[in-house]
Protein backbone atom coordinates (compact mmCIF):
# COMPACT_ATOMS: atom_id res chain seq x y z
CA UNK A 1 0.00 0.00 0.00
CA UNK A 2 1.54 3.61 -0.74
CA UNK A 3 1.78 6.01 2.04
CA UNK A 4 -1.31 8.31 2.97
CA UNK A 5 0.81 11.23 1.87
CA UNK A 6 1.38 9.81 -1.76
CA UNK A 7 -1.98 8.87 -2.38
CA UNK A 8 -2.94 12.57 -1.43
CA UNK A 9 -0.66 13.68 -4.04
CA UNK A 10 -1.88 11.37 -6.90
CA UNK A 11 -5.36 12.38 -5.84
CA UNK A 12 -4.53 16.11 -5.82
CA UNK A 13 -2.68 15.64 -9.06
CA UNK A 14 -5.30 13.34 -11.04
CA UNK A 15 -8.00 16.21 -10.15
CA UNK A 16 -5.98 18.94 -11.48
CA UNK A 17 -4.91 17.24 -14.44
CA UNK A 18 -8.61 17.25 -15.32
CA UNK A 19 -8.87 20.94 -14.88
CA UNK A 20 -5.78 21.78 -17.35
CA UNK A 21 -3.99 22.42 -14.20
CA UNK A 22 -0.19 20.39 -12.42
CA UNK A 23 1.23 20.77 -9.24
CA UNK A 24 4.05 22.24 -8.65
CA UNK A 25 5.45 20.63 -5.19
CA UNK A 26 7.24 23.17 -2.96
CA UNK A 27 7.69 24.36 0.34
CA UNK A 28 4.90 24.63 2.45
CA UNK A 29 5.13 28.20 2.90
CA UNK A 30 5.50 29.26 -1.02
CA UNK A 31 2.28 27.73 -2.06
CA UNK A 32 -0.70 29.08 -2.63
CA UNK A 33 -2.76 25.54 -2.07
CA UNK A 34 -1.85 23.53 1.10
CA UNK A 35 -3.52 20.36 1.68
CA UNK A 36 -3.21 19.62 5.59
CA UNK A 37 -4.77 17.80 8.34
CA UNK A 38 -4.90 21.04 10.38
CA UNK A 39 -6.44 23.30 7.72
CA UNK A 40 -4.18 26.37 8.56
CA UNK A 41 -2.86 28.62 6.01
CA UNK A 42 -1.04 31.89 5.11
CA UNK A 43 -2.79 34.78 4.34
CA UNK A 44 -2.90 34.69 0.68
CA UNK A 45 -3.54 30.52 0.46
CA UNK A 46 -6.41 28.56 -0.03
CA UNK A 47 -6.32 25.55 2.59
CA UNK A 48 -8.26 22.19 2.14
CA UNK A 49 -8.07 20.49 5.07
CA UNK A 50 -8.29 16.56 5.49
CA UNK A 51 -9.67 14.56 8.45
CA UNK A 52 -7.68 12.34 10.59
CA UNK A 53 -10.18 9.72 9.56
CA UNK A 54 -9.97 10.20 5.45
CA UNK A 55 -5.96 9.81 5.99
CA UNK A 56 -6.52 6.71 8.50
CA UNK A 57 -8.78 5.09 5.80
CA UNK A 58 -6.26 5.66 2.98
CA UNK A 59 -3.85 4.08 5.32
CA UNK A 60 -6.25 1.27 6.14
CA UNK A 61 -8.70 1.19 3.23
CA UNK A 62 -12.39 0.09 4.33
CA UNK A 63 -15.45 -0.40 2.10
CA UNK A 64 -18.21 1.63 3.79
CA UNK A 65 -22.08 0.37 3.32
CA UNK A 66 -24.17 3.06 1.76
CA UNK A 67 -25.77 4.41 4.98
CA UNK A 68 -22.15 4.96 6.50
CA UNK A 69 -20.35 7.14 3.49
CA UNK A 70 -20.04 11.15 4.08
CA UNK A 71 -21.55 12.79 1.41
CA UNK A 72 -21.18 16.12 -0.75
CA UNK A 73 -23.48 18.47 -2.52
CA UNK A 74 -22.17 19.48 -5.78
CA UNK A 75 -23.49 20.04 -9.19
CA UNK A 76 -27.12 19.87 -7.33
CA UNK A 77 -26.73 16.62 -6.26
CA UNK A 78 -25.58 15.03 -3.37
CA UNK A 79 -22.21 12.83 -4.08
CA UNK A 80 -20.85 9.66 -1.93
CA UNK A 81 -17.32 9.99 -0.30
CA UNK A 82 -15.96 6.61 0.86
CA UNK A 83 -13.19 7.77 3.36
CA UNK A 84 -13.60 10.33 6.13
CA UNK A 85 -16.61 10.41 8.61
CA UNK A 86 -20.46 9.45 7.74
CA UNK A 87 -22.26 12.11 7.12
CA UNK A 88 -21.93 15.74 4.92
CA UNK A 89 -18.28 16.22 4.10
CA UNK A 90 -17.06 19.67 5.18
CA UNK A 91 -13.50 18.71 4.49
CA UNK A 92 -12.76 19.61 1.08
CA UNK A 93 -9.04 17.94 1.57
CA UNK A 94 -11.52 14.75 2.06
CA UNK A 95 -12.47 15.04 -1.44
CA UNK A 96 -8.95 14.70 -2.41
CA UNK A 97 -8.84 11.51 -0.03
CA UNK A 98 -12.00 10.04 -1.79
CA UNK A 99 -10.07 11.33 -5.69
CA UNK A 100 -7.41 8.83 -4.51
CA UNK A 101 -9.21 6.76 -3.05
CA UNK A 102 -11.46 5.50 -6.23
CA UNK A 103 -8.52 6.17 -8.78
CA UNK A 104 -6.37 3.64 -6.67
CA UNK A 105 -8.65 0.67 -6.14
CA UNK A 106 -8.28 0.71 -2.98
CA UNK A 107 -11.58 -0.49 -1.88
CA UNK A 108 -10.05 -4.05 -3.78
CA UNK A 109 -7.63 -3.88 -0.17
CA UNK A 110 -10.40 -3.76 1.66
CA UNK A 111 -12.47 -7.30 1.06
CA UNK A 112 -11.81 -10.72 0.67
CA UNK A 113 -14.28 -11.16 -2.51
CA UNK A 114 -12.38 -12.47 -5.32
CA UNK A 115 -13.65 -14.36 -8.49
CA UNK A 116 -11.73 -17.77 -10.28
CA UNK A 117 -9.16 -15.31 -11.81
CA UNK A 118 -8.38 -13.62 -8.64
CA UNK A 119 -9.78 -10.42 -9.59
CA UNK A 120 -12.10 -8.43 -7.45
CA UNK A 121 -16.08 -8.98 -8.84
CA UNK A 122 -17.72 -6.26 -9.72
CA UNK A 123 -21.17 -7.06 -6.96
CA UNK A 124 -18.59 -6.65 -3.91
CA UNK A 125 -17.27 -2.95 -5.06
CA UNK A 126 -19.02 0.33 -3.91
CA UNK A 127 -20.27 1.28 -7.42
CA UNK A 128 -22.48 -2.08 -7.48
CA UNK A 129 -23.84 -0.79 -4.27
CA UNK A 130 -24.81 2.92 -5.47
CA UNK A 131 -26.30 1.29 -8.79
CA UNK A 132 -27.59 4.05 -10.97
CA UNK A 133 -27.34 6.65 -8.05
CA UNK A 134 -24.03 9.65 -8.38
CA UNK A 135 -20.98 7.42 -7.64
CA UNK A 136 -22.34 4.59 -9.48
CA UNK A 137 -20.77 2.50 -12.18
CA UNK A 138 -21.68 5.28 -14.97
CA UNK A 139 -22.01 8.42 -12.90
CA UNK A 140 -18.27 8.71 -11.35
CA UNK A 141 -18.30 10.83 -8.36
CA UNK A 142 -14.63 11.66 -9.13
CA UNK A 143 -16.27 14.18 -11.47
CA UNK A 144 -18.01 15.76 -9.14
CA UNK A 145 -14.88 16.43 -6.14
CA UNK A 146 -13.28 17.93 -9.78
CA UNK A 147 -16.11 20.54 -10.22
CA UNK A 148 -16.53 21.25 -6.54
CA UNK A 149 -12.28 21.84 -6.79
CA UNK A 150 -12.51 23.80 -9.37
CA UNK A 151 -15.24 25.98 -7.56
CA UNK A 152 -12.50 26.86 -4.52
CA UNK A 153 -9.67 26.95 -6.57
CA UNK A 154 -11.66 30.20 -8.83
CA UNK A 155 -13.15 31.77 -5.52
CA UNK A 156 -9.11 32.22 -4.48
CA UNK A 157 -8.50 33.70 -7.93
CA UNK A 158 -7.07 30.40 -9.63
CA UNK A 159 -8.43 29.76 -13.00
CA UNK A 160 -9.09 26.28 -14.02
CA UNK A 161 -9.32 25.90 -17.55
CA UNK A 162 -9.60 22.32 -18.35
CA UNK A 163 -8.13 20.25 -20.19
CA UNK A 164 -8.27 20.04 -24.04
CA UNK A 165 -6.90 17.88 -26.55
CA UNK A 166 -5.56 19.95 -29.70
CA UNK A 167 -8.49 22.90 -28.30
CA UNK A 168 -10.84 20.23 -28.48
CA UNK A 169 -12.57 19.68 -24.82
CA UNK A 170 -12.78 15.51 -25.63
CA UNK A 171 -10.78 13.20 -27.17
CA UNK A 172 -10.73 9.15 -28.06
CA UNK A 173 -8.14 7.11 -27.04
CA UNK A 174 -8.13 3.64 -28.73
CA UNK A 175 -6.29 1.14 -26.47
CA UNK A 176 -5.66 -2.63 -26.39
CA UNK A 177 -5.20 -4.63 -24.10
CA UNK A 178 -2.82 -8.18 -24.11
CA UNK A 179 -4.02 -9.86 -20.53
CA UNK A 180 -1.55 -12.52 -20.73
CA UNK A 181 1.94 -12.82 -22.35
CA UNK A 182 2.20 -16.11 -20.66
CA UNK A 183 1.08 -19.61 -22.40
CA UNK A 184 1.19 -22.68 -21.12
CA UNK A 185 3.63 -24.32 -23.62
CA UNK A 186 5.36 -26.13 -20.90
CA UNK A 187 2.02 -28.11 -21.14
CA UNK A 188 1.21 -28.07 -25.00
CA UNK A 189 4.94 -29.38 -25.38
CA UNK A 190 4.46 -32.77 -22.27
CA UNK A 191 0.99 -33.35 -24.27
CA UNK A 192 2.57 -33.44 -27.80
CA UNK A 193 5.00 -35.91 -26.11
CA UNK A 194 2.07 -37.94 -24.10
CA UNK A 195 0.60 -38.31 -27.72
CA UNK A 196 3.54 -39.66 -29.56
CA UNK A 197 3.90 -36.23 -31.54
CA UNK A 198 8.00 -35.95 -30.96
CA UNK A 199 8.08 -33.53 -34.51
CA UNK A 200 5.05 -31.01 -32.95
CA UNK A 201 6.84 -31.03 -29.75
CA UNK A 202 10.21 -30.14 -31.35
CA UNK A 203 8.75 -27.94 -33.43
CA UNK A 204 6.95 -25.76 -30.15
CA UNK A 205 10.11 -25.92 -28.55
CA UNK A 206 11.99 -23.81 -31.55
CA UNK A 207 9.29 -21.76 -31.66
CA UNK A 208 9.86 -20.26 -28.41
CA UNK A 209 12.79 -20.84 -28.17
CA UNK A 210 14.61 -23.27 -25.46
CA UNK A 211 11.58 -24.78 -23.11
CA UNK A 212 12.85 -23.70 -20.15
CA UNK A 213 13.51 -20.27 -21.54
CA UNK A 214 12.18 -17.07 -19.57
CA UNK A 215 8.41 -16.90 -20.29
CA UNK A 216 7.34 -15.81 -23.90
CA UNK A 217 10.69 -13.44 -23.85
CA UNK A 218 9.50 -13.15 -27.68
CA UNK A 219 6.47 -11.16 -27.40
CA UNK A 220 7.51 -8.98 -24.75
CA UNK A 221 10.44 -7.72 -26.93
CA UNK A 222 8.06 -6.91 -29.73
CA UNK A 223 5.46 -5.05 -26.98
CA UNK A 224 8.70 -2.79 -25.71
CA UNK A 225 9.86 -2.24 -29.11
CA UNK A 226 6.57 -0.54 -30.19
CA UNK A 227 7.52 2.82 -30.03
CA UNK A 228 10.24 2.35 -32.34
CA UNK A 229 8.14 1.60 -34.93
CA UNK A 230 4.75 3.97 -34.30
CA UNK A 231 3.77 6.81 -31.70
CA UNK A 232 1.94 4.94 -29.52
CA UNK A 233 2.05 4.79 -26.06
CA UNK A 234 2.06 1.78 -23.83
CA UNK A 235 2.25 0.54 -20.37
CA UNK A 236 3.35 -3.10 -19.41
CA UNK A 237 2.75 -4.89 -16.22
CA UNK A 238 3.70 -7.51 -14.33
Amino acid sequence: MPAAEALMRYGLSELLRGLGLTPDWVHRDDARLVVSADGAAEAGQLALRVSPRALADLVTPRLPAVSALGWVDAQGERWPVPVGPPGPSAALGDLIAGGAWWLAGLQEYATDARDRHGRVPFDASLQAALCDAPGGPLRPAVEAYRARLSTALRAHGIDTPGRTWGGAPWSVALTHDLDAVRTRRMRALAGDLRRGRPVAALSRALAFGLAFAPPHPRPLRRLASLPLASPLLQALFG
